[in-house]
């Protein structure tokens, strides 16, 4: 199991990024949360077999048309979070 806490920057809000993260994340039975930040930056924690995770990663890094990401920030992943499963859009 691997789990990461992540800050994702560049276009990402506006465009349905957390819906593709959405999509992606139950395609690949990951569970966790997204969010949208102020900074117009997005986060989520996400969870699941090493290699699902990996490709969730990889696709994040393209992300859906229009998105431009610049930078993954790995932020410190909490030891045991109480994770949603489907993965969840937060308000």
């Amino acid at each position: 199991m691997r789990i990461v806490h992540l800050e994702i920057a560049g276009q990402v809000q506006g465009i349905g990024f957390r819906n593709f993260m959405r999509e992606h994340a139950m395609r690949l039975g990951i569970a966790g949360w997204v969010r949208n930040l102020s900074s117009g930056n997005v986060e989520c924690t996400a969870a699941g077999p090493h290699e699902a995770v990996e490709l969730f990663l990889a696709e994040l890094r393209q992300g859906p048309p229009g998105a431009v990401v610049k930078q993954i920030i790995n932020l410190a992943a909490p030891a045991n979070p109480e994770l949603p499963q489907p993965f969840t859009i937060l308000k």
